[in-house]
């Protein structure tokens, strides 16, 4: 009795806000994460594009738009996480009843690397 209530107050929120793993074989199609949206995918395909034309040719001005998008690609996985974390606290305070202390800010070592947290 006390697992079904500690699986309904923790596990069904968390899947809510950050997804599922799935086993099997891998759908890339499909969302496996609530902050893997289209916000995130477009500046991360973006960034390895541009790495992908500075390793080819190691010119400034392309290393230079590499830097400002892996920046953009950051910034927006930054953004969404905290928005995830921020929606799994609301769910879990509405399934509890009680107000829990989720900040919304990811551990994000990424995020201290470019000085974004």
């Amino acid at each position: 009795m006390q697992w079904q209530l500690l699986k309904a107050v923790v596990a069904s929120p968390a899947a809510l806000a950050c997804g599922q793993k799935r086993l099997g074989v891998a759908n890339y199609d499909k969302k496996v994460t609530s902050w893997w949206n289209r916000e995130v995918k477009n500046p991360t395909r973006a960034k390895e594009v541009t790495y992908k034309a500075w390793f080819r040719n190691k010119a400034e001005s392309l290393h230079s738009r590499y830097a400002e998008a892996q920046m953009c690609a950051a910034l927006k996985l930054k953004n969404s996480k905290i928005r995830s974390n921020e929606n799994y606290g609301h769910k879990l305070d509405t399934i509890t009843g009680k107000q829990t202390k989720c900040s919304g800010k990811p551990n994000d070592a990424r995020a201290k690397k470019y000085d974004i947290a």
